[in-house]
């Protein structure tokens, strides 16, 4: 149980605490003991009595064997989990023996855990999280144990310092002493650590020099360049064992000779040899797409990352600092790449790759000596596939209803990945079809071509009842360079009479609206059936295997049994022949497209569902005729839901909403406050500029004051620091432009990659300035990397608020869509309200009239 483990945990706190305690009681003990022992010494030798050299080395051996058995001894533990819950329990009595109950009621490893045992646990830990165990129950002995542990040692160093001070051996004792003329100089023989040693460029380096038998005065380590050239003299100190001196040499940077010098006498000379781990220093990468792109190829300087079409030639030139004897790129999936040397320069290595599919690589560098690179940096590749051209549908993005009188326009953008090849749309009325094909030359890859195209339906002879369907299509080129098409959702275009009929009436009380017609269930029905056939017509020649739509056919194959049945039984209770004959020809149709939809799913092709597309259009045209031309437009205080009534109508019913102009007004409020998938990204994009703009502003100015700072420092120290903080400031560079490669991978993603293909334009731009800075921070060049700095922090705020400005221009614009046809509804709500009321008036007058005549 993870709350046992917890409680358990806390007062194993507790009982270390209380051991260190106890350990520093024993020290201070041992101290004490020694104190008095060296004191003794001290005594005797202050009144001149020789202590044998021989009693006082067993003396300290005997003091060592002391603290070493009180350290052991300190270190036991004592204490049980109950022992430790009684003191706890001493120290705070509000606990109420609640630990102790807990501890007590412990259930064996193989009992299972009982509920309260667990509500014990959970109220001990929560008095644990309050208290503080370990510092309320262990802090005050702890502290007084371990000032008593310093003062001892104190003391028994200055008594060990006073007892060497007059001690017979002191140099300033001069009893027995011969003169010094005669007086042969003491020979120290002292031996060097590390001695000759290879240590990594820029680190640390503890020199000692461990004298065996006499020990000098004082010793100096002394620094030398390779060529023999003293660089330093640093002083060295004696350490508490008293035969060894110890000295730092703070950053080793080079080669370097060493050795000590003490009582006019040096040691014998050491050499340091630096050594560097392989390390990456820079990473430029080179993409070549695919020869049916014809597009160029594209170099990335200083970069981890790269985005590149399925199919394109990866070039890395990877810098190094030295040259290497084996370097590779791992990947996820185990696979390598390996890294050869250039022939002009073995720290340029080069490796190749084919763009196959998404996944990170991580760099593995090995020298001549077996050292491999410390912290591996990773590359991430990002295969993008050549997607299918994109169409995006402006207007009208709905089926509508036309007069056969009017045009039909129909208005898109069309863009792809490598470039729109050509685009058109196709009209198809009373069994013809029309293709238009838009001029315009193959766009840039990733902009958005508009297209616009009218359809004069005087001109096509449409008459009323009949059914314009539509799509819009763009070519764009393939892997193998053949010429792909997509196309988008069909739409439909009803052409009405124009003395359609459409009566006011109010909705019966209680009921949110009036049960549809069944014609306009069955036009909803094959609607339907339609759009499923095309769908699948349009996936398959995406590249959708038929074999995978085969459920999808036979559902549209089920449907279809259904719209039959439904037809019918329309024709059974048609009494208008007009009206019977337009089903009896709907049924048909809808009899032919089976045969078709059979054939499709048993052998699984996609030619016969063209033929079943052709039939079920056909019979949805002929129940569009068979519809009434009155209609009644029913108010209602909710919205009407998908399938509701009126909905074959739903375009009128939209135009004229009546008199619910709060409704209106309402549903233009929730459109305003909705977002969409796309400006939520556009909004991480602009957060994401933003934050990189205050970055880049902050790292320029510590850039501007650092330069100052060291314009002013004349200590060694001081030259030190500021020598980190470049460093510093080199590597939060360095972070800054990865994560402007993070944010140009996020704008390069195939649903980001058209509506932001000018921002990234805009960022490939800034990413150079960006690189400049952080290059000009490595050569030291700090006046020319504040100034590249400063560019790229303009430049980010421009490409900041010019996204800004786009995005809130193009949601400006939907909003002003939304308030234009609210406006355009009210209008035609006026001019319906004024002819109901002129034909009330006019239906007065007549019958005014005929009871005249009656008369």
């Amino acid at each position: 149980m993870i709350a046992r483990t917890i409680l358990e945990a806390r007062i194993a706190e507790v009982r270390e605490a209380l051991r260190r305690a106890r350990l520093l009681r024993h020290l201070a003990v041992a101290f004490v003991l020694g104190i008095l022992i060296r004191g003794s010494f001290l005594i005797a030798a202050i009144y001149g009595h020789h202590v044998p050299q021989r009693i006082d080395r067993w003396s300290m051996l005997g003091l060592i064997a002391l603290g070493l058995i009180a350290w052991l001894k300190g270190r036991r533990n004592i204490w049980s989990d109950r022992d430790i819950a009684r003191i706890i329990e001493t120290k705070h009595p509000v606990l109420d023996s609640l630990l102790l109950t807990a501890i007590d009621h412990e259930p064996q490893a193989t009992e299972p855990t009982t509920f309260l045992h667990e509500r014990l646990i959970d109220q001990a830990l929560a008095r644990a999280a309050t208290q503080n165990w370990p510092i309320t129950v262990a802090n005050k002995p702890y502290t007084r144990a371990l000032a008593a542990a310093w003062i001892a040692v104190i003391a028994f160093v200055a008594t060990d310092v006073a007892l060497r001070l007059n001690g017979p051996n002191h140099k300033s004792k001069v009893v027995n002493q011969k003169p010094a003329s005669s007086a042969k100089a003491t020979v120290f023989t002292a031996t060097l650590t590390p001695g000759d040693t290879e240590v990594e460029r820029g680190s640390r380096l503890i020199i000692e020099a461990c004298f065996t038998g006499p020990v000098p005065a004082d010793a100096t380590l002394v620094v030398s360049e390779a060529d023999g050239k003293i660089r330093d003299r640093l002083p060295m100190r004696l350490t508490v064992d008293e035969q060894v001196f110890g000295g730092l040499i703070s950053k080793v940077d080079r080669d370097t000779k060493y050795h000590v010098e003490f009582a006019n006498q040096k040691s014998q000379q050491h050499t340091i040899t630096v050594f560097d781990y392989p390390a990456l220093v820079r990473a430029d990468v080179i993409v070549t797409p695919p020869a049916y792109t014809n597009l160029p190829a594209k170099e990335t300087k200083n970069t981890l990352k790269v985005t590149a079409l399925e199919g394109s030639d990866i070039v890395w030139h990877i810098k190094v600092n030295k040259p290497l004897t084996a370097a590779e790129l791992y990947g996820e999936d185990k696979s390598v790449i390996e890294l050869k040397p250039s022939a002009a320069d073995a720290t340029l290595l080069t490796g190749t790759m084919k763009a196959e599919k998404s996944q990170k690589y991580r760099l593995h560098l090995v020298d001549e000596a077996d050292r491999a690179n410390k912290n591996p940096s990773w590359f991430t590749v990002t295969v993008q596939t050549n997607q299918l051209a994109k169409i995006e549908v402006v207007f009208p993005k709905r089926d509508l209803q036309v007069s056969s009188i009017q045009e039909l326009p129909v208005e898109a953008k069309v863009s792809d990945d490598l470039g729109v090849t050509k685009s058109g749309a196709v009209f198809s009325i009373n069994g013809n079809s029309k293709e238009i094909i838009f001029k315009h030359a193959t766009t840039a890859p990733q902009k958005k071509q508009e297209v616009r195209a009218d359809l004069v339906l005087e001109k096509e002879k449409a008459e009323p009842r009949q059914l314009v369907s539509y799509y819009l299509w763009a070519e764009d080129t393939g892997p193998k360079g053949e010429v792909r098409r997509n196309m988008s959702e069909m739409f439909f275009a009803d052409v009405r009479h124009f003395e359609d009929i459409f009566r006011e009436m109010e909705a019966p009380p209680g009921e949110p609206g009036k049960p549809k017609p069944k014609s306009d269930k069955l036009v909803d029905l094959v609607k339907q059936i339609v759009n499923a056939t095309w769908k699948i017509i349009r996936d398959t020649n995406a590249g959708r295997v038929i074999e995978a739509a085969t459920p999808d056919i036979d559902v549209v194959h089920q449907s279809v049994g259904i719209a039959l049945e439904q037809v019918k039984e329309g024709m059974e209770e048609a009494e208008d022949s007009e009206i019977k004959q337009a089903l009896t020809e709907a049924w048909k149709a809808l009899k032919d497209a089976e045969p078709p939809l059979q054939q499709a799913s048993a052998e699984k092709k996609r030619s016969p569902l063209n033929q079943a597309l052709t039939f079920e259009q056909t019979a949805l045209e002929w129940l569009h005729r068979a519809q009434s031309r009155e209609h009644q437009v029913m108010r209602q205080n909710s919205p009407p839901k998908p399938g509701e009534a009126q909905q074959a109508n739903k375009n009128q019913l939209m135009d004229l909403e009546l008199k619910q102009k709060d409704q209106r007004y309402e549903e233009e409020k929730a459109a305003t406050e909705e977002q969409t998938a796309e400006q939520q990204e556009n909004l991480q994009v602009l957060n994401r500029l933003k934050e990189l703009a205050r970055r880049q502003e902050a790292l320029a100015e510590k850039m501007k004051e650092l330069q100052n700072q060291m314009a002013k420092a004349k200590t060694e120290e001081e030259k030190q620091e500021l020598d980190n903080q470049l460093k510093r400031l080199q590597a939060e560079q360095e972070q800054l432009l990865r994560d402007v490669d993070d944010l140009k991978e996020r704008m390069e993603k195939p649903d980001n990659a058209a509506n932001m293909a000018e921002a990234k334009e805009q960022l490939d731009q800034t990413r150079e300035k960006v690189m400049e800075a952080a290059e000009k921070l490595k050569e030291d060049k700090l006046t020319e990397a504040a100034n590249a700095a400063t560019r790229a922090q303009r430049e980010l705020e421009k490409m900041q608020e010019d996204f800004r400005q786009k995005t809130s221009k193009k949601f400006a614009d939907e909003m002003k869509q939304v308030r234009q046809q609210a406006r355009d509804a009210a209008e035609k709500q006026k001019q319906i309200i004024e002819s109901l009321e002129n034909q009330k008036d006019a239906s007065n007058e007549i019958e005014k009239g005929l009871q005249n005549a009656a008369q």
